[in-house]
């Protein structure tokens, strides 16, 4: 269903679409054809014949990406009240990025500086990190965080996309 339907028809389509998430928890039945996401090439810089100059996207159906917030805020909301967020992991937290991480570095070694003791830091890009999860380890780490029952087991459906392709310029990507 294209954004702009949903937006014209947000009034009217909350409560059976309302009626459909609570479905979905209950059931642990996500529809596949929410799961599939069409890739595009998008081209960064430089020559368009140089398939390196692009990078795909991903693009998901609306409702899905719409059930996928709501199932973030409730899964953020549980974390939050039961205080399971790391403090210091600054790119969980509402209103946080990466220079809360930053400044919270720098005073630390002011602070090691001033009582003249050494320090040492070590910067990892772990961007794609996610990507290369084994997801056997982030279902463990879930459980462990007592998100059990249907909350897992949507978790679980979300993590395994399947994806088509969209050629678009000279270069299609996916199969």
């Amino acid at each position: 269903m294209p954004n702009r339907i949903l937006k014209i028809c947000s009034q009217s389509l909350a409560t059976p679409f309302s009626l459909l998430l609570n479905l979905i928890l209950s059931s642990v039945v996500f529809p596949t054809s929410w799961k599939t996401a069409t890739v595009m090439p998008i081209r960064k810089t430089g020559s368009q014949t140089v398939v390196q100059n692009y990078r795909p996207i991903a693009l998901l159906p609306s409702l899905s990406k719409v059930f996928e917030k709501l199932l973030h805020k409730h899964v953020y909301s549980y974390l939050e009240y039961h205080k399971l967020l790391i403090r210091n992991n600054s790119g969980f937290w509402k209103k946080h990025s990466t220079l809360n991480s930053l400044l919270g570095t720098c005073h630390s070694l002011y602070q090691a500086y001033d009582s003249n003791l050494s320090s040492r830091t070590v910067f990892l890009d772990i961007s794609k990190a996610f990507d290369r999860a084994d997801h056997t380890c982030l279902i463990f780490k879930l459980q462990q965080l007592r998100i059990v029952g249907s909350l897992l087991n949507l978790s679980i459906l979300l993590s395994l996309p399947s994806f088509s392709s969209c050629s678009s310029g000279p270069y299609s990507f996916g199969s």
